[in-house]
Parts: structure tokens; sequence; C-alpha cells
């Protein structure tokens, strides 16, 4: 009945109960006076946030109203069950808020009494599945325990795998929404607890100062999400249609799925799904850099066999396709750490494809064609120019060496290079112009 609180016949209720043998209803005694007011949900709150036995209760009632749903199997949730599970969903928020305003953080034994049913709502039981305002409530009360309380690293990491078992269950199309709610919810808990440490969390590249982004996924988090049928499309709707940010998201899954086998085609399509190719370019998360980067390095600092070399090779020719310029900078930030090791060199030479040999395989060796063409040293410059392919404005870039280079060889190469592109695939109207105003410097 404390759902039905503002009701006539609530006060009436209380008017038949002697409350003294009650002590934890002892609050609502004032109520139970002719012609008293009704009892307001902040005033149910406000005690809640003071007697866990309280908030048990309203979890209580939200539980046993989505109980009687399921038993009648009817897919329509009535009124009277949504209102039950709003009521106890409300007074557990209001509940934390105002414990968390006094106190500065939840109490533990709050914590105790709301997480097992938190953790009921949000996880693949059969109540959350018929009921969506039970898995919403599920989802209300989890952001909320992120938000107003600190929770053990295991409290969280059940927290976050058991929202993501929770939608799991879901792979139709008709059924994106719930999986989008419940990554919505994965996000908010995940953001809240920082874990530097972690061996999910990717750096950034290319700043001046450190920084990092992602989660702390543990692996049955990271497990639970491989298994997600729609998880790249409901990363897409969060970010295209509730502009949530979801880098740090697409971020730490990444970087996890390098540490497992078989999820080469995850990566792929987290790259190049149109949803999420936004993501990649966005410049405040550099993904392209630094994740090209994180993978050159993981992948040359151990053996790989020569399936999961292929693999990297294609995560690789991925990112390039997406931005190329931000491809070569973080092949250029992994070549230039400083690589003493002749083992690691001849894999980062396999992995870019560039012909090894253990004395002349140098940093320059193996930058970017793109990067060595602007190097100061001639011979770098010289060297880069077979290996470059159309495109990005490669074209312009050998035009412009064209004509500025003192060095004759280089002059020479970059023509011959612009001519067989020509020969090849390049149309010469997009470049004609440059190609008469390189001509008409050496005319003169």
């Amino acid at each position: 009945m404390l759902a039905h609180h503002e009701q006539p016949v609530f006060s009436r209720l209380l008017q038949l109960i002697d409350l003294a043998n009650h002590p934890t209803w002892c609050f609502l005694r004032p109520f139970a006076a002719p012609n008293a007011p009704s009892v307001s949900r902040q005033i149910i709150a406000k005690r809640a946030s003071k007697a866990h036995l309280i908030m048990k209760h309203a979890c209580d009632i939200a539980k046993h109203a989505a109980k009687i749903h399921v038993s009648e199997a009817k897919y329509d949730i009535r009124r009277g069950i949504s209102h039950c599970i709003s009521f106890g969903a409300a007074v557990v928020v209001e509940g934390f808020t105002l414990q968390a305003t006094a106190s500065g953080t939840v109490q533990e034994a709050t914590l105790r009494t709301v997480l097992p049913y938190c953790l009921n709502a949000c996880g693949n039981d059969k109540i959350g599945f018929k009921n969506e305002d039970w898995r919403g409530f599920g989802y209300i009360v989890a952001s909320c325990i992120a938000e107003h309380s600190v929770l053990t690293p295991e409290a969280a990491d059940t927290l976050a795998s058991t929202i993501v078992e929770g939608v799991a269950i879901y792979d139709e199309d008709d059924e994106l929404e719930r999986v989008v709610d419940g990554l919505e919810t994965l996000i908010a808990v995940l953001s809240t607890f920082s874990y530097p440490e972690s061996d999910t969390i990717l750096s950034i590249v290319g700043l001046k100062t450190a920084q990092f982004t992602g989660y702390h996924l543990a692996p049955k988090t990271f497990k639970s999400l491989t298994q997600l049928p729609l998880l790249v499309e409901a990363i897409g709707m969060l970010h295209e249609q509730r502009g949530v940010i979801v880098a740090p998201l697409i971020a730490s899954v990444a970087v996890a799925a390098l540490q497992n086998a078989n999820t080469t085609k995850l990566i792929s399509r987290l790259i190049q799904d149109p949803a999420t190719l936004s993501i990649w370019n966005d410049p405040q998360y550099n993904l392209v850099t630094s994740f090209t980067y994180h993978l050159v390095q993981k992948t040359t600092k151990t053996r790989q066999d020569e399936t999961d070399m292929e693999s990297a090779k294609s995560i690789l020719a991925a990112l390039r396709v997406v931005d190329a310029n931000a491809y070569d900078l973080g092949i250029s930030h992994a070549v230039t750490q400083k690589i003493r090791s002749k083992t690691t060199r001849a894999r980062l030479a396999s992995l870019l494809d560039v012909s090894f040999h253990e004395n002349a395989c140098t940093d320059t060796a193996l930058l970017p064609p793109r990067l060595a063409l602007e190097h100061a040293d001639a011979t770098v410059r010289l060297a880069a120019i077979p290996r470059l392919s159309p495109g990005d404005g490669v074209e312009m870039a050998l035009l412009r060496h064209f004509t500025i280079e003192d060095n004759m060889d280089i002059v020479l190469a970059s023509g011959r290079a612009v001519k067989i592109m020509l020969e090849n695939t390049l149309e010469l109207t997009s470049i004609a112009p440059a190609i008469l105003a390189a001509l008409q410097h050496w005319a003169i």
C-alpha cells in the first residue's frame, strides 16, 4: 500500500494500524490523525535515507509488482504495476541523493540493501526480460549508485558485467533500443570509476601532456560485450541519436580485443561501421593515431604467429582508410621509440611490409612514406618516393618536391612517380594546372 501513499485509503489504513508496534513506521503517526494531509513521497524518501529498511521495502514493492506482471504472462504492463515500480525507483533515487548530500556518500548498509535488487533488475533474470519497467528500475538505480557511492573494484565489475549480461539476450533489430539503454547505463557506471593502471585504457598519442581515454573493462564484462549481436549498432545509436560520448567505450573495447583471440572482426566493425567513423575522426580523442600506435607497440613487443600478424595488418589497413594522415602519425610515433632490438625491428618491418636487413632497417626506413617524403635528409626523401601510393594528396606533394627540390635525383624520381600514377589510376584533369606550373618552373 505504501506506493499509494497519497490516496485516502492509505490514510484510513494508517488509522486502523497501531503504529506503536511498528517502530520503523512510527514517522507516519502524524498522518494517521483525522483530516491529516496525505503522506508525500518526499517524506517517505527522507525517512528512507535514514532507515535502510524503508529503502528495502520500496525495492520489495517494485520487485513484487514486476513479479505479478510476469506471473500474469501479459506483455502489456498494467498501469498499477508501472506505478509501483516507479514509486520504488523514485524513493531509492531521492533517498540516495539525500543521504549522499548529508554525508558525502551513500552508507554501506544502504548500498548492501539496494544493490541486490539493482543486480536482479539489470541482469538476465526473466523478470527484467519480460518487464521493461523493472529493467528500467535497475538502470536508474545503477546510475544513481555510480553517482553517489564509492564501490569496490569487485562490486563495480559485478555491476558492469551484470548490466551487459542483461542485454545480451536481445538480438533482434526491434530490440536495439533496449541494448542502447543498457550500454548507456554501463557508460554511466564505468565513467564514474577510475582505474588508471587498467590494461584497457588507451594512451592518447600526439598531445603535449599525457592523457588517456577509456574505461576499466573486467574480463567478464568484455566477454559479455563481445557476445552482444547489436553492440556496434547500439554504440552508433548512442552517439548519433542520444549524443552520448562513446569514444572511451570504443577505445576500451578495441584495446581489450587486442588481448583476446578471434576478435579481429569486432575491431574492424568498430572502425568501419558508418555510425562510428566520426568518432574515430574526432581530434579530441585522436583514436586513429593512438590506436595505431598501441597496435604497433603491442604487435612488435610480443611474438606473433602468421595469423596474428595478418590480423594486425588488416586492422591497420582499416585505420588507414579512415584517416591516412592520422594513421601515418601513429606509425611515426611507434617507429621513433628508439627500437634497439633486432627482433623487434624485424617484427615491425614485417607488420609494415618493409623489407628487413639487420644493418639497413633504420628508423627512417620504417617511417610511413608520406611522412618520410618530408624528412630533412634527402636520402630518406628519395627512398620514400617508390613506396608512395596514389591518393590523400600524394600527387600534389610529389609535384611540390618536383618544383622546390635542389636534389636532382629527387626531382627526377618525383616526376617519374607522377608519370606512373597518371598511366595507372590518376586522371590528368585533376592535377593538370599543377603539372603545368611545375614544368614552367623548370622551363625558366
